[in-house]
Formats: structure tokens, sequence, C-alpha cells
């Protein structure tokens, strides 16, 4: 467990972020107040990258656009063409 938990590539913690939707059905079940909240849960709960951590908590702070750009330009230098996570922020 904890040697796992120590290197876990920022390409790893960026699929974890974009894949959230997919891999957490019961999140994209909620009503659409408790979406949100669920999905950043199952994102900060999965992700162990520091960088990838503090990228996503920053997140907060900026306008859905910016989120929806920031994010699209991380998963992009980590490798992932299709990033589930995009769709549901660009809606």
């Amino acid at each position: 467990g904890l040697l796992f938990a120590a290197c876990q590539s920022e390409a790893e913690a960026m699929r974890v972020v974009c894949d959230a939707p997919i891999a957490c059905t019961k999140c994209m079940e909620a009503p659409p107040a408790d979406k949100a909240i669920l999905l950043a849960r199952h994102i900060t709960e999965g992700v162990r990258n520091d960088e990838v951590k503090k990228m996503f908590s920053g997140l907060a702070s900026v306008s859905a656009e910016e989120k929806v750009r920031l994010l699209a330009d991380r998963a992009k230098a980590a490798g992932i063409t299709k990033c589930a996570m995009l769709e549901v922020w660009a809606q």
C-alpha cells in the first residue's frame, strides 16, 4: 500500500481525475447539487500525486472556463486524449 501511494505518477493521478465520472457511478446518479461534491470527494480520495492534488484544490478558486482550460492542459500534458471530467465540467 504505502509504497504505491508514494509513487503515483502525474499521468496516473490525472487519469483518476479524468475518469471520475466513469469510475464513480453513484456520483453521476446523484442529484445535480451533490454531483460536484461527490466527484470532488472521489478525486480527492483517489489522487495521491502532490502536484495533481495541488492543481485540483486550486481549481476550486477559479472560474468554470478557467477550470476547464487548466484541466484540459493538464490532461493533454499527461497524454490523456479523452477526459470524461472535462465533459462534465464543460456542460
